[in-house]
């Protein structure tokens, strides 16, 4: 098992309902390198089709987490990446993914023995403007479930 030292935090920059297959084979087709899911996690909604039609936000396993992901080039060495599935350079997050995500990030700070300060948002390690929300919000979140 190799040694977890940073959580990076995404977002897909296309729909929040796309699934995880979706999202990983827009990034396979970039042309970069990308053979296969480069994340850990996602986190999206999932229309339900239920009798009311409602949709439902999950978080869903995605690459390996033994394998070091394909998302910040040149920092992947024993991150796990977390993708929520939306834009949200142009919307702001909604409340039940930031929920389930902080969720998520509680569970792996505990599993991993993480500080907080070892989440980060692509955009505090490249020039980008991934994740889209704000990464200090989320911390913020994970902070206060201790």
């Amino acid at each position: 098992m190799r040694a977890i030292v940073a959580i990076h935090l995404h977002h897909s920059a296309g729909s929040e309902l796309d699934d995880p297959a979706t999202v990983a084979a827009h990034a396979i087709g970039r042309g970069i390198g990308i053979t296969h899911d480069p994340y850990h996690y996602h986190v999206w909604r999932q229309a339900d089709g239920g009798e009311l039609g409602v949709s439902r936000w999950i978080v869903s396993e995605g690459r390996d987490i033994g394998e070091d992901p394909a998302s910040v080039r040149g920092h992947n060495a024993g991150a796990i990446a977390v993708c929520v599935h939306g834009r949200y350079d142009v919307a702001p997050l909604p409340g039940y993914a930031q929920e389930l995500l902080v969720d998520l990030l509680v569970e792996l700070r505990a599993r991993y023995g993480l500080p907080v300060a070892a989440i980060v948002g692509h955009g505090e390690i490249a020039a980008t403007a991934c994740p889209g929300y704000d990464p200090e919000v989320i911390r913020s979140a994970v902070r206060a479930r201790g």
